[in-house]
């Protein structure tokens, strides 16, 4: 168990220091920059398993077995050096200071995730303006046969041809997948005079 602790040259103790008589608790209290932390760091500084090394070569620890003891400190680098908090990543942090590894790797994993997020929104615009300029191309197409069709009906009244632009279109998209032969206007003209015309004049 330790018993005396001794701090010299280092931080605020610039003169010779010695902490006797410890027991198995002990509190310290002072104001900041007192020296607390200075305590906590020369133990964390033993339990490393290292010969005690600058800052603290002035210092000296009595009382402690490291074969049957250990050394475990909870002090303010104790959380800094193990709770990483990352501000990229709001709500997540990991425990233990080599974990920074695994940190990186969750960053890039959050940024993979990002960039998949943002590349399914830009399909979803893309589809959206594809879908618009579908939907414009065929309103034209309608526009533009339904256009033939008042040609056609004026040209060759007689002949009725009934429905809406959908239902002529779709027609038309029928007659398109079909074997058939097309005929040219004068053909049809004069298939109309014969038989729309001249039959009812007589």
């Amino acid at each position: 168990m330790i018993t005396r602790i001794k701090l010299n040259q280092v931080a605020s103790y610039k003169n010779p220091v010695e902490i006797n008589d410890l027991k198995k608790v002990n509190f310290f209290f002072g104001n900041n920059g007192s020296g607390k932390s200075t305590i906590a760091r020369l133990f964390y500084n033993l339990s490393q398993n290292e010969v005690v090394s600058s800052p603290f070569n002035n210092c000296s620890i009595d009382g402690f077995n490291r074969s049957e003891e250990e050394i475990i400190v909870f002090d303010s680098d104790f959380v800094q050096n193990s709770f990483y908090i990352k501000t990229e990543l709001s709500g997540i942090f990991s425990l233990d200071e080599k974990n920074e590894e695994i940190d990186e790797n969750i960053k890039n994993e959050y940024l993979i995730l990002q960039n998949i997020e943002k590349s399914i929104l830009d399909k979803d615009e893309e589809k959206q303006k594809l879908e618009v300029s579908k939907n414009h191309d065929y309103e034209n197409i309608l526009n533009e046969c339904w256009t033939y069709n008042k040609q056609f009906q004026e040209n060759f009244n007689k002949i009725k041809l009934k429905g809406k632009r959908e239902s002529f279109y779709e027609k038309l998209v029928e007659i398109s997948e079909t074997e058939h032969s097309s005929k040219n206007i004068n053909y049809i003209s004069e298939k109309y005079k014969k038989y729309y015309l001249y039959n009812r004049q007589n």
